[in-house]
Protein backbone atom coordinates (compact mmCIF):
# COMPACT_ATOMS: atom_id res chain seq x y z
CA UNK A 1 0.00 0.00 0.00
CA UNK A 2 1.65 3.49 -1.01
CA UNK A 3 0.52 6.45 0.80
CA UNK A 4 -0.70 9.57 -1.26
CA UNK A 5 -0.40 12.97 0.36
CA UNK A 6 -2.47 15.80 -0.99
CA UNK A 7 -3.74 19.48 0.53
CA UNK A 8 -7.11 19.34 2.60
CA UNK A 9 -9.80 19.96 0.40
CA UNK A 10 -8.18 18.71 -2.20
CA UNK A 11 -9.23 15.47 -3.04
CA UNK A 12 -10.96 15.34 -6.31
CA UNK A 13 -7.62 17.10 -7.60
CA UNK A 14 -5.52 14.31 -5.99
CA UNK A 15 -7.63 11.69 -7.34
CA UNK A 16 -7.20 12.94 -11.22
CA UNK A 17 -4.18 10.91 -11.95
CA UNK A 18 -5.50 7.85 -11.02
CA UNK A 19 -8.99 8.57 -13.05
CA UNK A 20 -6.81 9.06 -16.25
CA UNK A 21 -5.88 5.70 -16.61
CA UNK A 22 -7.14 2.39 -15.74
CA UNK A 23 -6.51 -0.43 -13.49
CA UNK A 24 -4.18 -3.67 -14.10
CA UNK A 25 -7.39 -5.32 -13.43
CA UNK A 26 -9.41 -3.23 -15.80
CA UNK A 27 -6.96 -3.82 -18.80
CA UNK A 28 -6.86 -6.93 -18.40
CA UNK A 29 -10.48 -7.35 -18.50
CA UNK A 30 -10.28 -5.29 -21.95
CA UNK A 31 -7.24 -7.70 -23.05
CA UNK A 32 -9.52 -10.63 -22.70
CA UNK A 33 -12.78 -8.99 -24.35
CA UNK A 34 -10.41 -8.44 -27.37
CA UNK A 35 -8.17 -11.25 -27.61
CA UNK A 36 -9.64 -14.71 -27.28
CA UNK A 37 -5.95 -16.33 -27.10
CA UNK A 38 -5.70 -14.53 -23.49
CA UNK A 39 -8.79 -16.25 -22.22
CA UNK A 40 -7.19 -19.53 -21.40
CA UNK A 41 -4.83 -17.91 -18.47
CA UNK A 42 -5.42 -16.98 -15.20
CA UNK A 43 -4.70 -13.10 -14.28
CA UNK A 44 -1.19 -14.17 -12.37
CA UNK A 45 -0.72 -15.93 -15.06
CA UNK A 46 -1.30 -13.60 -17.91
CA UNK A 47 2.40 -11.95 -17.39
CA UNK A 48 4.15 -15.09 -19.13
CA UNK A 49 2.65 -14.09 -22.04
CA UNK A 50 2.18 -10.64 -22.41
CA UNK A 51 4.21 -7.44 -20.80
CA UNK A 52 2.13 -4.10 -19.69
CA UNK A 53 3.96 -1.05 -20.65
CA UNK A 54 4.11 2.70 -19.45
CA UNK A 55 1.01 3.55 -21.74
CA UNK A 56 -1.22 1.12 -19.72
CA UNK A 57 -1.47 -1.49 -22.70
CA UNK A 58 -1.03 -5.14 -22.62
CA UNK A 59 1.56 -6.47 -25.54
CA UNK A 60 2.84 -9.68 -26.34
CA UNK A 61 5.79 -10.52 -24.57
CA UNK A 62 9.08 -10.26 -27.10
CA UNK A 63 11.90 -11.83 -25.24
CA UNK A 64 11.09 -15.48 -23.20
CA UNK A 65 13.03 -15.27 -19.30
CA UNK A 66 11.35 -16.54 -15.98
CA UNK A 67 8.51 -14.56 -15.17
CA UNK A 68 6.61 -14.14 -11.86
CA UNK A 69 2.84 -12.93 -11.81
CA UNK A 70 2.44 -11.20 -8.03
CA UNK A 71 -0.92 -10.23 -6.72
CA UNK A 72 -1.15 -8.52 -3.51
CA UNK A 73 -2.17 -10.49 0.03
CA UNK A 74 -6.01 -9.52 1.08
CA UNK A 75 -6.89 -10.00 4.61
CA UNK A 76 -10.52 -12.41 4.29
CA UNK A 77 -11.85 -9.50 6.53
CA UNK A 78 -11.77 -7.13 3.76
CA UNK A 79 -14.99 -10.47 2.42
CA UNK A 80 -15.29 -9.59 -0.79
CA UNK A 81 -11.99 -8.33 -2.22
CA UNK A 82 -10.47 -11.63 -0.71
CA UNK A 83 -13.08 -13.34 -2.74
CA UNK A 84 -12.38 -11.31 -5.89
CA UNK A 85 -8.61 -12.51 -5.84
CA UNK A 86 -9.70 -16.07 -4.84
CA UNK A 87 -11.62 -16.00 -8.03
CA UNK A 88 -8.92 -14.44 -9.99
CA UNK A 89 -6.79 -17.26 -8.81
CA UNK A 90 -8.84 -20.05 -10.24
CA UNK A 91 -11.40 -18.70 -13.19
CA UNK A 92 -9.34 -17.83 -16.02
CA UNK A 93 -10.28 -14.78 -18.89
CA UNK A 94 -13.07 -13.13 -17.24
CA UNK A 95 -14.04 -9.74 -19.11
CA UNK A 96 -15.50 -7.83 -16.26
CA UNK A 97 -16.69 -8.13 -12.66
CA UNK A 98 -20.52 -9.23 -13.89
CA UNK A 99 -18.49 -12.37 -15.43
CA UNK A 100 -16.57 -13.30 -12.70
CA UNK A 101 -19.75 -13.60 -10.74
CA UNK A 102 -21.57 -15.27 -13.41
CA UNK A 103 -21.60 -19.42 -12.43
CA UNK A 104 -23.89 -21.59 -14.61
CA UNK A 105 -25.44 -18.47 -16.62
CA UNK A 106 -26.35 -17.10 -13.26
CA UNK A 107 -25.15 -13.67 -11.60
CA UNK A 108 -24.05 -14.14 -8.19
CA UNK A 109 -24.73 -11.38 -5.74
CA UNK A 110 -21.42 -11.28 -4.57
CA UNK A 111 -18.21 -12.30 -5.13
CA UNK A 112 -18.26 -14.47 -1.73
CA UNK A 113 -21.24 -16.56 -3.58
CA UNK A 114 -19.71 -17.00 -6.37
CA UNK A 115 -16.61 -18.56 -5.02
CA UNK A 116 -19.25 -21.05 -2.88
CA UNK A 117 -21.36 -21.59 -6.31
CA UNK A 118 -17.86 -22.47 -7.91
CA UNK A 119 -16.83 -25.08 -5.13
CA UNK A 120 -13.44 -22.63 -4.01
CA UNK A 121 -15.14 -22.76 -0.47
CA UNK A 122 -16.19 -26.48 0.22
CA UNK A 123 -13.41 -26.98 2.66
CA UNK A 124 -10.98 -25.40 4.26
CA UNK A 125 -8.20 -25.35 1.82
CA UNK A 126 -8.28 -22.00 0.85
CA UNK A 127 -7.99 -20.58 4.52
CA UNK A 128 -4.84 -23.53 5.02
CA UNK A 129 -3.59 -21.59 1.85
CA UNK A 130 -4.25 -18.26 3.23
CA UNK A 131 -2.60 -18.76 6.77
CA UNK A 132 0.27 -20.71 5.10
CA UNK A 133 1.21 -17.75 2.88
CA UNK A 134 0.86 -14.89 5.49
CA UNK A 135 3.37 -17.23 7.40
CA UNK A 136 5.94 -16.70 4.91
CA UNK A 137 5.97 -12.66 5.62
CA UNK A 138 4.18 -12.03 9.07
CA UNK A 139 4.88 -11.95 12.61
CA UNK A 140 3.52 -14.66 15.18
CA UNK A 141 1.24 -11.52 16.30
CA UNK A 142 -0.24 -11.23 13.15
CA UNK A 143 -0.90 -14.73 12.33
CA UNK A 144 -2.89 -14.48 15.60
CA UNK A 145 -5.05 -12.02 14.19
CA UNK A 146 -5.47 -13.69 10.76
CA UNK A 147 -7.12 -16.70 12.62
CA UNK A 148 -9.43 -14.71 14.60
CA UNK A 149 -10.38 -13.15 11.14
CA UNK A 150 -10.69 -16.67 9.59
CA UNK A 151 -12.69 -17.84 12.61
CA UNK A 152 -14.83 -14.73 12.91
CA UNK A 153 -15.93 -14.29 9.62
CA UNK A 154 -15.03 -17.45 7.15
CA UNK A 155 -16.97 -20.12 9.26
CA UNK A 156 -14.12 -22.61 8.37
CA UNK A 157 -15.85 -26.28 8.65
CA UNK A 158 -12.93 -27.23 10.84
CA UNK A 159 -11.55 -24.83 12.81
CA UNK A 160 -9.39 -26.91 15.19
CA UNK A 161 -7.23 -28.65 12.17
CA UNK A 162 -6.44 -24.93 11.19
CA UNK A 163 -5.33 -24.26 14.78
CA UNK A 164 -3.36 -27.66 15.28
CA UNK A 165 -1.40 -27.10 11.84
CA UNK A 166 -0.49 -23.35 12.89
CA UNK A 167 -0.72 -22.99 16.45
CA UNK A 168 3.63 -23.47 16.45
CA UNK A 169 3.71 -20.39 13.81
CA UNK A 170 1.32 -18.42 16.09
CA UNK A 171 3.86 -19.04 19.21
CA UNK A 172 6.85 -18.76 17.80
CA UNK A 173 7.31 -14.98 19.34
CA UNK A 174 6.38 -16.46 23.56
CA UNK A 175 8.77 -19.32 22.69
CA UNK A 176 11.67 -16.86 23.08
CA UNK A 177 10.75 -16.92 26.87
CA UNK A 178 8.56 -19.70 27.48
CA UNK A 179 8.21 -23.48 27.08
CA UNK A 180 5.93 -24.91 23.97
CA UNK A 181 3.08 -25.50 25.86
CA UNK A 182 3.35 -22.35 27.94
CA UNK A 183 3.33 -20.70 24.65
CA UNK A 184 0.39 -22.12 23.10
CA UNK A 185 -1.39 -21.25 25.85
CA UNK A 186 -0.57 -18.07 25.94
CA UNK A 187 -1.37 -17.61 21.80
CA UNK A 188 -5.09 -19.20 22.68
CA UNK A 189 -5.40 -16.61 25.47
CA UNK A 190 -4.29 -13.77 23.26
CA UNK A 191 -7.01 -14.91 20.44
CA UNK A 192 -9.31 -15.07 22.81
CA UNK A 193 -9.26 -12.33 24.09
CA UNK A 194 -10.13 -10.81 20.59
CA UNK A 195 -12.70 -13.05 20.28
CA UNK A 196 -14.43 -12.15 23.51
CA UNK A 197 -14.47 -8.48 22.40
CA UNK A 198 -17.12 -10.07 19.66
CA UNK A 199 -19.18 -11.85 21.90
CA UNK A 200 -17.69 -15.13 21.09
CA UNK A 201 -14.88 -17.99 22.45
CA UNK A 202 -12.98 -20.37 21.31
CA UNK A 203 -15.62 -23.11 22.72
CA UNK A 204 -17.49 -21.60 19.82
CA UNK A 205 -15.47 -23.47 17.18
CA UNK A 206 -14.92 -26.72 19.16
CA UNK A 207 -11.28 -25.81 20.46
CA UNK A 208 -10.72 -26.79 23.96
CA UNK A 209 -8.87 -24.45 26.61
CA UNK A 210 -5.14 -25.65 26.95
CA UNK A 211 -4.16 -27.99 29.83
CA UNK A 212 -1.76 -25.39 31.29
CA UNK A 213 -3.93 -21.94 32.29
CA UNK A 214 -1.13 -18.76 31.12
CA UNK A 215 -3.61 -15.69 30.18
CA UNK A 216 -1.74 -13.03 29.22
CA UNK A 217 -0.77 -10.54 31.50
CA UNK A 218 -3.64 -8.21 32.03
CA UNK A 219 -3.63 -4.58 30.04
CA UNK A 220 -5.11 -2.59 33.21
CA UNK A 221 -2.79 -0.38 34.89
CA UNK A 222 -2.35 0.28 38.76
CA UNK A 223 -1.88 3.51 38.43
CA UNK A 224 -1.34 3.93 42.36
CA UNK A 225 1.25 0.79 42.10
CA UNK A 226 3.09 2.01 39.30
CA UNK A 227 3.43 5.55 40.58
CA UNK A 228 4.72 4.24 43.70
CA UNK A 229 7.02 1.91 41.77
CA UNK A 230 8.22 4.58 39.18
CA UNK A 231 8.98 7.19 43.01
CA UNK A 232 10.71 4.40 44.33
CA UNK A 233 12.73 3.65 41.60
CA UNK A 234 13.36 8.06 41.07
CA UNK A 235 14.76 7.88 44.92
CA UNK A 236 17.71 5.96 43.99
CA UNK A 237 18.85 7.97 40.70
CA UNK A 238 22.27 9.95 40.76
CA UNK A 239 22.01 13.60 40.20
CA UNK A 240 22.62 13.20 36.23
CA UNK A 241 19.38 10.74 36.01
CA UNK A 242 17.33 12.85 38.28
CA UNK A 243 18.15 16.13 35.84
CA UNK A 244 16.62 14.12 32.52
CA UNK A 245 14.01 13.12 34.47
CA UNK A 246 12.98 16.60 35.93
CA UNK A 247 13.55 17.62 32.18
CA UNK A 248 11.63 15.25 30.38
CA UNK A 249 8.44 15.57 33.23
CA UNK A 250 8.74 19.37 32.95
CA UNK A 251 8.02 19.22 28.58
CA UNK A 252 4.89 16.64 29.77
CA UNK A 253 3.50 19.07 31.46
CA UNK A 254 4.38 22.26 29.26
CA UNK A 255 3.31 19.78 26.05
CA UNK A 256 1.42 21.37 23.94
CA UNK A 257 0.27 20.93 20.41
CA UNK A 258 2.36 23.36 18.11
CA UNK A 259 5.62 22.53 19.65
CA UNK A 260 8.33 19.50 19.84
CA UNK A 261 9.47 17.39 22.73
CA UNK A 262 12.31 15.71 21.79
CA UNK A 263 15.32 14.52 24.17
CA UNK A 264 18.59 12.70 23.59
CA UNK A 265 20.40 10.88 26.27
CA UNK A 266 23.74 10.47 25.80
CA UNK A 267 25.34 8.26 27.99
CA UNK A 268 28.17 5.33 27.81
CA UNK A 269 27.71 1.30 28.82
CA UNK A 270 27.25 1.58 32.21
CA UNK A 271 25.72 5.12 32.96
CA UNK A 272 22.27 3.14 33.34
CA UNK A 273 20.18 4.47 30.94
CA UNK A 274 17.89 1.19 30.62
CA UNK A 275 17.26 1.74 34.33
CA UNK A 276 16.53 5.62 33.83
CA UNK A 277 13.98 4.76 30.82
CA UNK A 278 11.93 1.87 33.35
CA UNK A 279 11.66 5.14 35.70
CA UNK A 280 9.82 6.86 33.19
CA UNK A 281 7.84 4.26 32.22
CA UNK A 282 6.47 3.65 35.80
CA UNK A 283 6.22 7.81 36.21
CA UNK A 284 4.05 8.26 33.15
CA UNK A 285 2.13 5.10 33.63
CA UNK A 286 0.94 6.23 36.87
CA UNK A 287 -0.21 9.66 36.11
CA UNK A 288 -2.34 7.91 33.66
CA UNK A 289 -0.39 7.89 30.61
CA UNK A 290 0.54 5.92 27.94
CA UNK A 291 4.61 5.07 26.65
CA UNK A 292 5.64 3.21 23.85
CA UNK A 293 8.80 1.83 23.83
CA UNK A 294 10.91 0.97 20.24
CA UNK A 295 14.61 0.01 19.27
CA UNK A 296 15.74 -0.22 15.03
CA UNK A 297 16.08 -3.34 13.89
CA UNK A 298 17.60 -2.62 10.46
CA UNK A 299 16.79 -2.52 6.73
CA UNK A 300 14.78 -6.13 7.18
CA UNK A 301 12.19 -4.72 9.53
CA UNK A 302 9.41 -2.84 8.14
CA UNK A 303 6.31 -1.49 9.40
CA UNK A 304 2.26 -1.86 7.97
CA UNK A 305 1.46 0.69 10.45
CA UNK A 306 -1.72 2.77 8.72
CA UNK A 307 -3.66 5.53 10.24
CA UNK A 308 -7.03 4.54 11.39
CA UNK A 309 -5.87 0.98 12.86
CA UNK A 310 -5.60 -0.76 16.00
CA UNK A 311 -2.11 -0.51 16.05
CA UNK A 312 -2.16 3.63 14.83
CA UNK A 313 -4.61 4.33 17.85
CA UNK A 314 -2.67 2.61 20.28
CA UNK A 315 0.53 4.33 19.12
CA UNK A 316 -1.58 8.02 18.63
CA UNK A 317 -2.49 7.50 22.39
CA UNK A 318 1.26 7.12 23.72
CA UNK A 319 2.21 10.72 25.16
CA UNK A 320 5.92 9.43 25.11
CA UNK A 321 8.26 7.18 22.95
CA UNK A 322 11.44 5.46 24.50
CA UNK A 323 14.18 4.58 21.53
CA UNK A 324 17.16 3.31 22.33
CA UNK A 325 20.04 2.29 20.46
CA UNK A 326 18.95 5.76 18.78
CA UNK A 327 22.79 5.83 17.35
CA UNK A 328 22.21 2.66 15.70
CA UNK A 329 19.81 4.16 13.71
CA UNK A 330 19.78 5.89 10.17
CA UNK A 331 18.79 9.47 9.61
CA UNK A 332 15.86 8.22 7.09
CA UNK A 333 14.80 5.71 9.80
CA UNK A 334 13.74 8.60 11.90
CA UNK A 335 11.98 10.85 9.42
CA UNK A 336 9.82 7.85 8.59
CA UNK A 337 8.90 8.13 11.71
CA UNK A 338 8.38 11.47 12.19
CA UNK A 339 5.93 11.04 8.67
CA UNK A 340 3.86 7.98 10.01
CA UNK A 341 3.30 9.98 13.67
CA UNK A 342 2.50 13.06 12.08
CA UNK A 343 0.15 10.98 9.75
CA UNK A 344 -1.45 9.29 13.34
CA UNK A 345 -2.10 12.86 15.07
CA UNK A 346 -2.80 14.61 12.17
CA UNK A 347 -0.73 17.71 12.87
CA UNK A 348 2.26 18.84 11.16
CA UNK A 349 4.19 19.50 14.32
CA UNK A 350 7.19 17.56 14.24
CA UNK A 351 6.93 14.13 15.48
CA UNK A 352 3.08 14.60 16.21
CA UNK A 353 3.67 16.25 19.33
CA UNK A 354 5.02 13.16 21.16
CA UNK A 355 7.48 13.79 23.58
CA UNK A 356 10.42 11.90 21.73
CA UNK A 357 13.45 10.51 24.03
CA UNK A 358 15.89 8.63 22.26
CA UNK A 359 19.04 7.33 24.14
CA UNK A 360 22.45 5.82 23.10
CA UNK A 361 26.34 6.26 22.74
CA UNK A 362 27.62 8.03 19.64
CA UNK A 363 30.94 6.38 20.70
CA UNK A 364 29.93 3.12 19.98
CA UNK A 365 28.63 1.46 16.39
CA UNK A 366 27.12 4.29 14.03
CA UNK A 367 24.81 3.07 11.14
CA UNK A 368 25.48 0.13 9.09
CA UNK A 369 25.83 1.07 5.38
CA UNK A 370 27.18 -1.36 2.97
CA UNK A 371 30.08 0.22 0.40
CA UNK A 372 29.47 3.23 2.15
CA UNK A 373 32.45 5.82 2.09
CA UNK A 374 32.91 8.60 4.59
CA UNK A 375 30.56 11.03 3.95
CA UNK A 376 27.72 8.86 3.14
CA UNK A 377 28.24 7.15 6.54
CA UNK A 378 28.27 10.62 7.21
CA UNK A 379 25.16 11.57 5.61
CA UNK A 380 23.31 8.38 7.58
CA UNK A 381 24.13 9.18 10.91
CA UNK A 382 21.24 11.05 13.01
CA UNK A 383 23.01 14.20 13.56
CA UNK A 384 22.99 14.63 9.90
CA UNK A 385 19.15 14.43 10.15
CA UNK A 386 16.77 17.70 9.32
CA UNK A 387 15.34 16.48 12.49
CA UNK A 388 18.03 15.98 14.82
CA UNK A 389 18.09 19.98 15.86
CA UNK A 390 14.79 19.38 17.61
CA UNK A 391 16.66 17.39 20.24
CA UNK A 392 17.98 18.32 23.35
CA UNK A 393 20.98 16.28 24.46
CA UNK A 394 21.28 15.34 28.47
CA UNK A 395 24.35 13.75 28.93
CA UNK A 396 25.59 10.90 31.79
CA UNK A 397 28.70 10.18 32.91
CA UNK A 398 28.85 8.43 35.80
CA UNK A 399 29.27 4.60 35.38
CA UNK A 400 26.71 3.30 37.76
CA UNK A 401 28.81 -0.62 37.56
CA UNK A 402 32.08 0.53 38.91
CA UNK A 403 30.83 2.79 41.24
CA UNK A 404 28.57 0.71 43.23
CA UNK A 405 29.67 -2.66 45.29
CA UNK A 406 29.51 -6.00 44.47
CA UNK A 407 26.21 -6.32 47.04
CA UNK A 408 24.79 -3.30 45.82
CA UNK A 409 24.22 -4.72 42.24
CA UNK A 410 23.05 -7.76 43.41
CA UNK A 411 20.52 -6.49 45.67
Amino acid sequence: MQPVYFAEENELEALDPATEKDATLITWFKLNRDNLDARRYLYHDIPNHVVFDRENKWKRRQQGGKVIGRMYSVSPRDTERYHLRLLLLHAPGGCSFEELKTVDNEICQTFMDAAKRRGLLCDDTEYERCIAEAVIFQMPSQLRTLFYVILLHCNPSNPIDLWNSFKTNMTEDFMRHFDAETAEAMAFYDIEAMLAEQGRSFSDFGIPVPSVFCPLQSKNINKEEELRFGQKMYETLNEAHCLAVAKILGACRRRSATTASCFFIDGPGGTEKTYLYNTLCHLFRGKGSFETASAYLGDTSTSSIRPNTKEADTIGKAVIVIWDGAPMTPSYALKAVDILLKDIMNISVPFGGKIMVLGGDFRQVLPVVRFANRSQLVAASLKSSELWPYFKTIHLSKNMRTGLSEEELSE
